[in-house]
C-alpha cells in the first residue's frame, strides 16, 4: 500500500513566505518518512498555479507541474524541483486565482496508478475562480471538480490562508474550497487564522505525518477504521486540526478497503461506493 500526496500551491505574488514554509515542512517530512522506514511507500508531487495568462501575460502559466511522483519518491530529486517554485511579481486580474486549474492538472497530469492512498493538498490565500468566471481555464465549479477527484479515488484537502488582505474574500473562498474538500469522512478544509506562515508549516507537517503513519499501519496488515482514527488523534488542542485528522483517517480507511478489494478481486466496499456516489 503506497500513498501519493500532490501539493497544489498558489504561486502568486503574495505567497512567498508560504512557499518557503511548504518547502521546509516537506524537507522535515522526508526525514520522518526515512525514520519510519517508509521511503518506498510515500511519494510527493508538486503543481503550482497562478491565473489567466491572457489577462496578465507576465504570470507565465496558469498551472505547471514541477514534480511528478517518480521524482517525488526521494528528497534528493524532489527538493530541487520544489526550490524552483517562486512567487510571481506580476499582479493577476483580481484577488481570486485559478485554483481549480492547479487541481485539475494534479488530477490529470500526475500518474496515480499504483497508489492506494491518494491525496491532493491545496495551499492558497485566495478564492478560486468559479466555472462561470470568464477568466476560468477549466469551466468547472467546486462540485464538478470534486466529482472528477472522487471518480479517481482522490481526496482533496485545502489549507486556506486567512490573511488580513483577503478578508473580504474569505467567506466565498471558504465556501468554494470547503465544497471542493467535502467528503463523507469529513470536510478536509483548514482555515489558517491570520495567514500565519509558521502555523501553515506545522499543519502541513502534521497532516503528512498522519498520512505516513497510515501507510505504515496499513502496510503491516489490514487495520480497522478505529485504529487509523486513534493513530491520527494526537489531542493537538486545535479542534479544527483534530477534525481534519479524523477525516483523513476515515477516508484513508475507505481507501484501504478499496485497495484490498482491487487486490482480492472483490467488490468495492459500500462505504467507498457511497463516497463516490455522494
Amino acid at each position: 500500500f503506497k500513498t501519493g500526496i500532490a501539493f497544489v500551491v498558489d504561486s502568486t505574488a503574495s505567497m512567498g513566505p508560504y512557499i518557503d514554509q511548504m518547502r521546509a515542512a516537506i524537507e522535515r517530512i522526508y526525514t520522518t518518512i526515512d525514520e519510519a522506514g517508509q521511503q518506498q511507500k510515500v511519494a510527493f508531487g508538486l503543481v503550482a498555479f497562478r491565473d489567466n495568462v491572457e489577462a496578465a501575460p507576465g504570470l507565465e502559466y496558469v498551472s505547471k507541474v514541477f514534480a511528478d511522483f517518480s521524482s517525488g519518491a526521494v528528497a534528493e530529486e524532489f527538493l530541487p524541483r520544489a526550490q524552483a517554485v517562486e512567487p510571481t511579481d506580476v499582479s493577476s486580474q483580481s484577488f481570486n486565482e485559478d485554483t481549480y486549474a492547479g487541481v485539475l492538472s494534479a488530477l490529470n497530469d500526475l500518474d496515480w496508478e499504483g497508489f492506494g492512498g491518494r491525496f491532493i493538498i491545496v495551499i492558497t490565500d485566495a478564492g478560486p475562480r468559479d466555472g462561470s468566471d470568464p477568466l476560468s481555464a477549466t469551466g468547472l465549479n467546486a462540485s464538478g471538480l470534486r466529482q472528477l477527484a472522487l471518480d479517481k479515488g482522490i481526496a482533496v484537502l485545502t489549507l486556506h490562508l486567512l490573511t488580513p488582505e483577503g478578508k473580504r474574500n474569505h467567506t466565498i473562498a471558504a465556501e468554494r474550497l470547503s465544497a471542493l474538500s467535502s467528503h463523507p469522512g469529513g470536510v478536509l478544509y483548514y482555515g489558517v487564522e491570520a495567514g500565519d506562515a509558521e502555523r501553515l508549516g506545522t499543519i502541513i507537517e502534521s497532516v503528512a505525518t498522519t498520512l505516513t503513519q497510515q501507510v505504515k499501519l496499513i502496510s503491516e496488515g489490514e487495520v480497522t477504521e478505529q485504529a487509523l482514527v486513534e493513530s491520527a488523534n494526537r489531542s493537538s488542542g486545535d479542534a479544527q486540526l483534530d477534525a481534519l485528522q479524523g477525516g483523513i483517517a476515515r477516508i484513508g480507511y475507505a481507501m484501504q478497503l478499496a485497495y484490498l478489494g482491487r487486490g482480492e478481486g472483490s467488490g468495492i466496499p459500500t462505504v467507498f461506493e457511497a463516497w463516490v456516489a455522494d
